[in-house]
């Protein structure tokens, strides 16, 4: 009975979106998968307020809003939510009024399409259909809810068979390659790793290195935008960044030659760019700990494929950057994963072996990759905990009683394990506190309970 309520509630808010968007006709860029998507609609985002002309506004969410409820408040500009009934009466209030009265809030709107159910993409869709949709890649996350991959993705490809102009696809994925055939629109390629046979993307880059400058970590990249080579400088670090600000900086050129008749760059562009952008807490973050040792905070989520990513982005860093520091890893399980869980967790543990000198493990589906790691990783210690504080306390206990300088790696999903909490025991600076996820008073409350349930065990 609640669920049917909630369904009725998400229809009527869908539809004062849809007949918001009707009646002041932004462009739309539409962005899903399961793997990357809120990261690619940041730096979209944050390109396209470098590019686009200032007489024009643009919206994205700043909170991590997709899905029935999420897509309606981000259509609406609401960035708070609370799941309370006065709170739910009040919303639907604005967003009736604002379906027939509001003003044009924006002329562009980033949405993320987030799903973890079948069915759900027509439902978003039925609210809006991107001019410009970035297909990421699919992981077996959202397993449990599905029940096997290629139903998630006969889900997932939908929003781009409903994109109205230009697709960009991720030519990593398999379902993406095959939907090129399908579009009768303009189609893309980019990618997000080296592994794949297609010759050649329109989206790409090379001659990558990175440098300190002013306490800044700096990455330097050409990158390859159709025909076109434009050198960049950016303070993001993971390298399927640059293909995500390839993809921004083709979606801001499509834009703005919409808007102005004028193409962004030209043959001629010699210019190195320097893109800075805004991380999204506990996306690699970089925090500092004492003794040069560094913390990288990805506690935001995790999948398997952003999990590998993750550990070859710390590989690389410390063999180009940091070659005298030990690298440590704080692991927290992986969830959602269903059928798939004991496989993706055993998989991982290769991976460990090959760039991790320490580990420190949270979690219960870890057991999975400690024991596919104890056959391989002998001579080393492995360590379990419960509680990611208790974690944290090692980790700080291991960087105060050493003299070696460290880089300490957090990576896990979501919902009881809080890998957050590590993060802020080794932070140097206490204040970077707000720069962690998960820091709302509800939050902390829902996670002062849970530690107190692990104390009474």
């Amino acid at each position: 009975m609640k669920q049917k309520i909630l369904m009725t509630y998400y229809q009527f808010l869908a539809r004062c979106a849809r007949g918001y968007l009707k009646r002041h006709k932004p462009i739309i860029i539409g962005i899903n998968g399961s793997v990357g998507k809120t990261t690619a609609r940041a730096i979209i985002f944050q390109t396209l307020q470098q590019f686009i002309p200032s007489s024009y506004s643009i919206y994205s969410s700043p909170k991590n809003f997709n899905g029935e409820l999420g897509m309606s408040l981000s259509i609406f500009c609401v960035e708070q939510r609370t799941p309370t009934p006065y709170y739910l009466i009040k919303i639907a209030i604005v967003c009736l009024y604002q379906r027939f009265f509001g003003t044009k809030k924006y002329d562009i709107i980033l949405l993320e399409y987030g799903i973890d159910r079948p069915q759900e993409m027509e439902f978003l869709l039925s609210i809006a259909k991107p001019h410009y949709g970035v297909f990421t890649k699919l992981d077996s996350v959202h397993s449990l809810q599905f029940g096997d991959p290629q139903k998630i993705a006969n889900e997932e490809v939908k929003m781009i068979l409903w994109t109205q102009e230009i697709a960009y696809l991720n030519s990593n994925d398999t379902y993406a390659r095959q939907l090129h055939s399908m579009l009768h629109i303009d189609a893309f390629y980019y990618r997000t790793a080296l592994e794949n046979d297609v010759e050649k993307n329109d989206l790409d880059f090379c001659n990558t290195h990175l440098h300190h400058e002013k306490n800044i970590l700096w990455n330097h990249a050409t990158l390859r935008l159709h025909d076109q080579e434009i050198s960049i400088k950016t303070n993001l670090i993971e390298k399927q960044n640059l293909w995500y600000i390839a993809v921004a900086l083709s979606i801001s050129d499509a834009i703005v030659y919409k808007l102005t008749q004028q193409s962004l760059f030209t043959k001629k562009t010699k210019t190195p760019l320097t893109l800075e952008y805004t991380l999204l807490p506990g996306r690699f973050s970089l925090f500092a700990w004492v003794a040069d040792s560094l913390i990288i905070d990805s506690s935001y989520n995790a999948s398997p494929k952003s999990m590998r990513k993750t550990i070859e982005n710390v590989f690389r860093l410390q063999k180009d950057v940091y070659p005298d520091h030990k690298v440590v890893v704080v692991f927290g399980e992986m969830r959602e994963l269903g059928d798939f869980e004991e496989k993706e967790h055993r998989q991982i543990a290769p991976i460990l072996d090959h760039v991790a000198d320490y580990i420190y493990f949270v979690g219960n589906a870890v057991a999975h990759t400690i024991d596919e790691l104890q056959k391989i990783w002998t001579t080393k210690d492995i360590v379990h905990f419960v509680s990611s504080r208790e974690a944290g306390e090692a980790v700080k206990k291991l960087l105060q009683q050493s003299d070696q300088k460290f880089l300490v790696l957090c990576k896990w999903s979501q919902n009881t394990i809080f890998l957050e909490e590590t993060v802020q025991l080794l932070l140097a600076d206490p204040k970077n506190s707000s720069k962690l996820v998960r820091q709302s008073n509800i939050r902390q409350k829902k996670k002062e309970a849970f530690f107190s349930s692990l104390n009474k065990q």
